[in-house]
């Protein structure tokens, strides 16, 4: 008789332990008490909505005007410049948030292709001085350098239409300029 109750004992003694232990797992889910400075979820207030944030302004991004206006130009001595290039060309006090900028596969030509797309028509005309400035900046870059370098940058385009700005130093200069006001609309 000593056996069958002393297995009865261990097996007691045993779910005793084991309840013990998963009641005290750190995995074990026990309500929280309320706390008194906070009243019941049913009874807070709703949550102040987060203001709506703005639309996005009407027309194509500077990405889709970019893609537009190179498929109507010759970009086989073009590449696609990195972020980087946009802070280290361009003197920006603010930096435009949607901006695309394509140069020139070699550093011995000065073409150049920058579109930027601006919150309104006002932001694009301010940009502007920053676009010319870099104009400037290549025209004595280039200064006496490259005959045909330098054309290319006195008879550059810099100007803008409704949210959009343009900087284009290209032999195709007017092709691009067209397909830029078709595309800015």
């Amino acid at each position: 008789m000593a056996y069958p109750l002393r297995k009865l004992i261990i097996t007691v003694l045993l779910g005793a332990v084991f309840s013990a232990l998963t009641a005290c797992a750190p995995n074990a889910q026990a309500p929280a008490p309320a706390s008194p400075a906070q009243p019941p979820a049913a009874e807070q207030e709703p949550a102040e909505q987060e203001p709506a944030k703005p639309e996005p302004p009407a027309g194509p991004t500077a990405a889709e005007l970019a893609a537009r206006i190179t498929e109507q130009a010759d970009m086989t001595n073009w590449r696609l410049a990195e972020p980087e290039a946009l802070r280290r060309f361009y003197a920006w006090e603010e930096e435009p948030a949607d901006a695309v900028l394509y140069l020139a596969a070699t550093n011995i030509q000065a073409d150049e292709l920058m579109v930027v797309a601006l919150a309104d028509a006002e932001a694009a005309r301010a940009v502007l001085p920053v676009l010319e400035r870099r104009l400037a900046d290549q025209e004595k870059n280039f200064a006496g350098y490259l005959p045909e370098q330098e054309f290319l940058l006195e008879n550059a385009v810099c100007l803008s239409k409704g949210r959009y700005a343009l900087l284009v130093v290209s032999a195709q200069a007017e092709e691009i300029r067209a397909a830029f006001e078709a595309g800015a609309e």
